[in-house]
């Protein structure tokens, strides 16, 4: 945090710009805070930085929290205009498209609608009718964030560590990207995105840094989140990850436990003493069905809950 650090009339202050992303809602260009810390006391600034790291994390969860509700006033304001349009008995179309493929009777004929029907005075109708409301399109580095608000009903039945380890593979498969191709608009990803995506997992590959079923667990999960917010937003994003699956991917069985050795070890008089009944009763169960111990736990929870 020594880079938001600076020395100000004998006390460190945190300085950080409002980044271009953000400025849109925050006007104050740059930011400043004093950690209340004085130099003298503190010369390597290492007490600042613990103040100023959390400044700069606070700073940023206000940012991402106004983008989310900016973007969620935006998509909701566009299927509201969208929807309106059908009421004035017509299909929404954006301006650009109006101006490029409607003949001018067309045009006519959508705002004599609006007269007929009283409302060329409300904002919605003329921006129904015009199509002055924009789709909103969220960047790449947004793409988690708008991918959880749409499959909210698919996840809200997972336990909390299963919402971590989903979260997780998404966040880091994400930020990863955005690191490779930049932070664009997602209807700006191209297949030269794609390759040179994959191009980095398979250096990677090379050097022995990474296995090719890691790489296309992550180029799966990234393909699969653009899949989801372009048809969920009817954005039409191209499937950029098309055929670049990476080949020389094996899967390893694991080698099962002997049946002796189970009865006469792990689950052996007094083997398991050692563990809370309900632990004990999770392996039970695990030794007679073959369901992973979060499978178990989880169903007992949603026994226990019902």
């Amino acid at each position: 945090m020594a880079d938001f650090l600076t020395r100000r009339d004998g006390t460190w202050h945190f300085v950080r710009r409002v980044p271009a992303e953000f400025a849109s809602f925050d006007a104050r260009g740059i930011v400043r805070h004093s950690t209340k810390v004085w130099v003298r006391e503190d010369r390597n600034g290492r007490r600042a930085s613990r103040i100023a790291d959390k400044l700069n994390g606070d700073m940023e969860a206000f940012w991402r929290a106004a983008a989310l509700g900016r973007a969620h006033e935006q998509i909701a304001r566009y299927d509201t205009t969208r929807q309106y349009a059908r009421t004035l008995g017509f299909e929404y179309v954006e301006i650009e498209q109006v101006a490029r493929q409607f003949p001018l009777e067309r045009l006519v004929e959508r705002l004599e609608a609006l007269v007929a029907k009283g409302v060329a005075e409300q904002p919605v109708a003329c921006a129904a009718a015009l199509g002055t409301e924009k789709r909103p399109v969220p960047m790449l580095s947004r793409l988690f964030e708008e991918l959880e608000a749409l499959v909210a009903d698919e996840i809200k039945d997972l336990s909390p560590e299963q919402l971590r380890i989903w979260r997780t593979a998404r966040v880091r498969a994400a930020a990863q990207f955005v690191e490779r191709v930049g932070d664009k608009s997602v209807t700006e990803v191209t297949e030269d995105d794609g390759l040179d995506y994959v191009e980095w997992w398979r250096g990677r590959i090379i050097k022995g840094d990474a296995l090719p079923k890691t790489a296309n667990r992550d180029i799966g999960q990234l393909s699969r989140m653009l899949k989801d917010v372009s048809v969920r937003r009817r954005l039409k994003i191209p499937d950029v990850f098309r055929g670049l699956r990476l080949r020389g991917e094996t899967e390893k069985s694991r080698v099962p436990y002997e049946a002796a050795y189970i009865q006469n070890t792990l689950l052996a008089a007094g083997a398991l003493d050692g563990l809370n009944e309900d632990a004990r009763h999770v392996l039970y169960v695990v030794a007679d069905t073959g369901l992973r111990p979060s499978e178990v736990v989880n169903l007992i929870s949603a026994c226990l809950i019902s």
